[in-house]
């Protein structure tokens, strides 16, 4: 008979090792139990257990304001996700000189990005890239004007209805500025 070299604490381990998975589970449960106990502490407020219990009072339950009041859940609305807007802000709001003369502007922009769009389109390279970096110019001297009057109209009147026809005009803008972003 031959003789075995090998150990057998040499030899691989056949089947599936589960005190990983073991020590895994023991973990899970244990920082659960340690969250739900401080907790349920955080709740009596540190109070001895022995005392009796505070006799309930009048005030509401819940103080704190609803996050999502914004949200319109109608069965109009599409998943929740439109806002009630308002009219908060000043009627003149929209005849702001900031605002009209950053417009004007930018509609020079718009109108020059389109013209470069359709001669790239047309296959004159040389057109687009002499119009589009005008537009380009343009249009980032108008978001430069308009930057710091626009941050400050939303913080002051959020979801009103002359603020969003100000960023729609805006994204606009936008949506001209890439059809030249790739000028040099």
């Amino acid at each position: 008979m031959a003789r075995r070299t090998e150990r057998v604490s040499q030899r691989p381990q056949e089947g599936i090792n589960f005190a990983p998975a073991l020590f895994l589970t023991v973990g899970i449960i244990a920082a659960a139990f340690a969250v739900a106990v401080a907790s349920n502490k955080n709740k009596k407020g540190g109070s001895d257990p022995l005392a009796p219990a505070a006799a309930p009072s009048s005030a509401p339950a819940s103080s704190a304001s609803n996050p999502f009041s914004d949200i319109d859940n109608s069965p109009s609305g599409t998943a929740g996700t439109r806002k009630t807007l308002s009219d908060v802000a000043p009627a003149g709001l929209l005849e702001n000189p900031t605002f009209l003369a950053a417009r004007a502007i930018a509609d020079q922009g718009v109108q020059l990005a389109n013209e470069a769009q359709k001669a790239r389109d047309a296959g004159d390279e040389a057109a687009f890239q002499q119009k589009g970096a005008v537009a380009k110019a343009k249009l980032d001297t108008a978001f430069e004007r308009i930057a710091d009057w626009l941050l400050e109209i939303q913080d002051l009147y959020p979801n009103d209805r002359q603020v969003a026809k100000v960023e729609r005009e805006v994204q606009r803008w936008d949506r001209a500025r890439k059809k030249v972003r790739v000028v040099r």
